[in-house]
């Protein structure tokens, strides 16, 4: 396995990876979409960001001894070139389920370089969404944390034990329109989206050959 045999997203969580694939009906993952949520905290603009992968609350895998309630949305500054963004997500443990609707609105953003977006990046007419696919998970395997870092990423993921959730994003062709331009999926760019259970933090950058 290497980053160029991805055509869709992959999840690793709990000594498992889990390959999705497009599906024919709603499921507990989807990519693309509307955006949907409100963001404080450190300011950005003045494009959005785009929501890139999302799973529904039926969809969100449960490591032992967590009871997550919520969506987790992933989102990435694809108009702020090079971006390198952190945020909170709004996924809450154990709290009831109004509560998690109401708090899921907003999302704070702890972190976000650079601040401004880029005109014409990654190129000029670059879409507001993403198209909108349901997903499904097609397939899962064991595989040790180091072997993960090093088959299903380009640069490898700094500091990784396995108590993360992780979603590698590939430069998939088959969306109708190009996520990077030309140069950028020929360069097969990843989106790499590390969530801690713990804080709920979510740290997304991307990366390339």
């Amino acid at each position: 396995m290497t980053p160029d045999d991805l055509s869709w997203p992959v999840v690793y969580t709990g000594g498992q990876v889990l390959h999705y694939a497009p599906a024919d009906d709603f499921g507990g993952a989807y990519f693309g979409g509307p955006l949907e949520q409100s963001f404080s905290g450190q300011p950005f603009g003045p494009e959005p960001l785009h929501r890139v992968f999302t799973f529904s609350p039926a969809g969100l895998p449960q490591p032992s001894g967590h009871n997550l309630q919520g969506q987790l949305s992933l989102f990435y500054g694809l108009r702020f070139s090079g971006c390198d963004l952190c945020y909170k997500a709004p996924v809450l443990d154990g709290v009831n389920a109004q509560y998690v609707q109401d708090y899921s609105q907003s999302v704070l953003v702890e972190h976000i370089s650079p601040t401004e977006s880029s005109p014409d990046w990654p190129y000029t007419g670059y879409p507001q969404l993403l198209p909108y696919i349901p997903l499904k998970e097609h397939s899962r395997r064991q595989v040790a944390p180091e072997e993960f870092s090093e088959q299903y990423t380009w640069q490898g993921l700094e500091g990784f034990t396995g108590d993360e959730l992780v979603v590698v994003v590939p430069a998939i062709a088959r969306l109708g329109v190009s996520m990077w331009g030309r140069s950028g999926d020929d360069e097969a760019v990843q989106i790499i989206f590390r969530y801690s259970y713990r804080t709920h933090l979510v740290h997304a950058t991307n990366q390339c050959t």
